[in-house]
């Protein structure tokens, strides 16, 4: 079989050729012929997607693009991948396709490889066994019509038969693709949350990562009923739309609905309960310019965190590390321990959890810009790649602060550190250390322990007094500390500063 090179019907006469050669799998269909946008892409299909399509067909079976290919193709975009609809069952579709993954067979979905392109063909599918939101395995449908239901919000529940130029759109997809709204396939709309708990969060997803989009009404108040639908279904399928959300345009948006509807609250995990309360004498000090003083639990720690997010999208960040720096910012009211268990509850890397703990440790605690010795060691502790990323987190955690005037003031101190880091010498570069445990243990005859202990505060030393050669430092060791007391009193050591961020308050050398 050759597919039609224009994918239009022969305009003889529609519904015949839609029908013509076909089972019940198409009939009593909505039939179109395809749009201009998707005859378009139709056109440019590369040769292994085109052939995929022939296989299936010229088996017996027939086969039908679907899904956000299709969506995509009607709006004007170029589909990033290509996902198809089959009568065959998995087992007929490997035996055509013998090097075809499995890996999703229990749901009636195979990815195809063939010439270079790679198709995900699930069998025709009217549900998945279960109405508490797991996903189980599939119940195979006998009819298009009955697959396309199955489907979640109708922009996604249409097909396109490639090789008779025809758009099946049986929910009104193409009418709400320029409208930029999703509707639920189901009426009523908690039904398609409820045929799968993921739904949920992909609900929340598409508006998020798409500019301009919004929900019908009646599926953004479904939405408020389904955030106990999440509990069956994994930390991990939960994660990755998460993580799209937050790196998504419109993010700040669609978590300030998340929280309204409660499935912020329950994929976190929180204790509404929970709260963390900066001690007025640490906001007295300076350390917390922009305290993340919520006494009114989780829910008020969330608000703060959400208008954070939507000040760094204002700023122009998103993308992958841009997930990492919403996540950041959205529990930056959050203790350690709890930004911690939330992160391992949704099985995040290790990577993604240091670097959000870290900067969500941070939030708060700003430099003294009249220290140059303090910005140095700043910079060292956070790194020359992370300290302009930590700065751009502290600037929308202060946009968040609902008080005008402290959020002026920390605003102000903000962009006076900003100005003193760029007329630094070295700007955001970090100096190289002076000396290393070698010379430490040569110089002074300590071990082990003792030697990383000096040796971090020789550091601390040199960014403080911004002390350039070797020969100075020793002389500042000379004046600081007697060798032999040392070996007599190693203890004087633990009590040395050292770089790190936020600051410890310990004693020591500190700038003059």
């Amino acid at each position: 079989m050759v597919l039609r090179s224009a994918f239009a019907p022969d305009h003889r006469d529609v519904t015949a050729a839609a029908t013509a050669g076909t089972s019940s799998s198409s009939k009593a269909l909505r039939k179109l012929p395809v749009p201009p946008p998707l005859a378009r892409w139709l056109e440019s299909l590369d040769e292994g997607t085109r052939e995929i399509l022939e296989i299936i067909e010229g088996s017996g079976g027939r086969a039908w693009i679907v899904g956000g290919a299709v969506r995509d193709a009607l709006g004007g975009l170029v589909p990033c991948d290509v996902d198809m609809a089959s009568t065959l069952r998995p087992d007929e579709l490997r035996k055509l396709f013998p090097e075809a993954f499995a890996i999703g067979e229990r749901w009636g979905t195979i990815t195809v490889r063939h010439k270079g392109a790679a198709c995900e063909v699930s069998t025709l599918r009217t549900g998945f066994g279960a109405g508490d939101g797991q996903r189980l395995d599939a119940i195979f449908a006998e009819r298009l019509l009955e697959d396309l239901a199955f489907r979640d919000f109708t922009v996604n529940a249409m097909a396109v038969d490639a090789s008779r130029g025809l758009l099946y759109d049986p929910f009104g997809g193409l009418d709400d693709i320029p409208k930029c709204v999703i509707r639920s396939t189901s009426d009523p709309a908690i039904k398609t949350l409820e045929d799968d708990g993921l739904r949920t969060m992909r609900a929340y997803r598409f508006v998020a990562i798409r500019v301009g989009w919004t929900m019908d009404p009646a599926l953004a108040a479904a939405l408020c009923q389904s955030p106990g639908l999440l509990q069956n279904i994994s930390a991990e399928r939960i994660r990755k739309e998460f993580s799209l959300i937050l790196k998504g345009p419109s993010a700040a948006a669609v978590l300030r609905k998340m929280a309204d509807d409660g499935t912020l609250q329950a994929i976190l995990q929180l204790q509404d309960s929970l709260s963390a309360e900066v001690p007025p004498e640490e906001c007295d000090s300076g350390r917390h310019l922009a305290p993340p003083a919520f006494s009114r639990g989780a829910r008020g720690m969330l608000r703060r965190g959400v208008r954070a997010v939507g000040a760094l999208r204002e700023d122009g960040h998103s993308g992958a590390e841009g997930a990492m720096e919403a996540l950041a910012l959205l529990l930056g009211g959050f203790p350690a321990s709890e930004v911690e268990r939330i992160m391992l509850n949704l099985k995040f890397s290790k990577a993604e959890m240091k670097l959000v703990t870290f900067h969500c440790g941070c939030l708060g605690h700003l430099p003294d810009a009249s220290r140059p010795g303090e910005l140095r060691r700043f910079l060292a502790a956070v790194g020359a790649e992370a300290a302009p990323r930590q700065l751009r987190l502290e600037r929308a955690w202060a946009a968040a602060e609902e008080d005008a005037g402290l959020r002026e003031a920390v605003l102000l101190r903000l962009s006076e550190v900003e100005a003193a880091v760029a007329a630094l010498p070295g700007g955001y570069r970090v100096p190289s250390r002076l000396v290393d445990g070698k010379w430490v243990e040569a110089r002074t005859g300590l071990r082990r322990r003792n030697v990383g202990l000096l040796k971090e505060w020789l550091f601390y030393v040199q960014l403080d007094r911004d002390i350039t050669d070797v020969e100075a430092l020793d002389k500042v060791l000379t004046e600081h500390f007697d060798i032999v007391a040392l070996h007599q009193s190693p203890e004087l050591l633990e009590a040395l500063p050292k770089v790190e961020w936020p600051l410890a308050e310990v004693g020591g050398s500190g700038e003059k």
